[in-house]
């Protein structure tokens, strides 16, 4: 039971992160919504559980990543869920990318229930996760923090620890607006200079020897240019993150300009049928606004 984590959610991101787990020498016991997304776990000797109820049940951690504030809620809350078959002593933590709103309403039901809960949501892409190299915000009780860092260690290269659990939600929505914010910025410098008549590859040139470099700008100005958009982050889950964003805004009365206008970019993404693709496909939407 020791050695024993329940992952629940197999998705882009979730299933190398429980792959992790299991080259780190701990055994898994599996959930998800598709069966097939296990059968790669199943074979290395993860044991497959019908719900996440029977995860919890075989666990003394358990783990989500989870693609939306709803689904959590439904395999925490449901009548199969985490909840129902979790004892005291036990711990959930949820690494998904939620709103801060639905994290306080799980902690205080964990809270009632007397049943540990930390979120600690993550900032990286499927490479980070293979290279161990994820940055973890975690939040909630310290005592529960640390007899559990050796696992969120075996899955990021630092750990941050906040004794709010939607603290962590709110550094990570903070990472994600700059992520939103810079692909934007990144499209329409491209395409401001190609309008000129330059080189686009001039303007990465320029930045990467300036103080405005990052290296998300080069990274994802050459997949740009190159018309490549396979997902690492697809654009139906930074939408996703950008509503969550403008809601806690709206939450703690911050006024964030630009939220809206790239969430209006993005829903026009997904109408044009990109919601599958990178976030970066984002470039198309600028480019063939007239």
């Amino acid at each position: 039971m020791e050695k024993t984590i329940g992952f629940i959610g197999l998705g882009m991101m979730g299933k190398p992160m429980a792959q992790r787990l299991i080259n780190a020498g701990y055994e898994l016991v599996v959930y998800n919504r598709s069966k097939e997304k296990a059968t790669e776990l199943l074979r290395q000797g993860a044991k497959w559980a019908e719900n996440p109820k029977a995860v919890a049940e075989q666990a003394r951690l358990i783990i989500s990543m989870i693609s939306t504030p709803d689904v959590l809620k439904e395999i925490t809350c449901g009548a199969k869920g985490i909840l129902a078959g979790l004892a005291r002593g036990k711990t959930h933590v949820d690494m998904s990318t939620v709103s801060p709103s639905v994290i306080d309403e799980l902690t205080e039901i964990y809270q009632k229930e007397k049943i540990n809960f930390m979120h600690a949501p993550v900032l990286g892409s499927i490479p980070n996760v293979i290279e161990g190299s994820l940055l973890i915000f975690a939040g909630g009780d310290k005592e529960i923090y640390s007899k559990n860092k050796n696992v969120l260690e075996a899955l990021g290269k630092r750990v941050w620890h906040f004794s709010k659990p939607s603290q962590a939600t709110h550094l990570k929505l903070a990472c994600n607006l700059f992520i939103a914010n810079m692909i934007v910025t990144l499209s329409q410098g491209l395409l401001f200079v190609q309008k000129a008549g330059l080189k686009p590859e001039v303007l990465l040139e320029a930045l990467s020897d300036s103080t405005l470099n990052a290296v998300v700008y080069q990274f994802k100005g050459h997949t740009i240019l190159e018309e490549n958009f396979k997902p690492r982050f697809m654009v139906e889950h930074i939408l996703k993150d950008v509503k969550l964003i403008i809601e806690a805004g709206k939450n703690n009365n911050i006024n964030l300009p630009t939220m809206g206008v790239i969430k209006e970019l993005f829903d026009k993404a997904v109408t044009k049928g990109y919601g599958g693709e990178d976030y970066s496909a984002v470039f198309k939407i600028i480019r063939d606004t007239k």
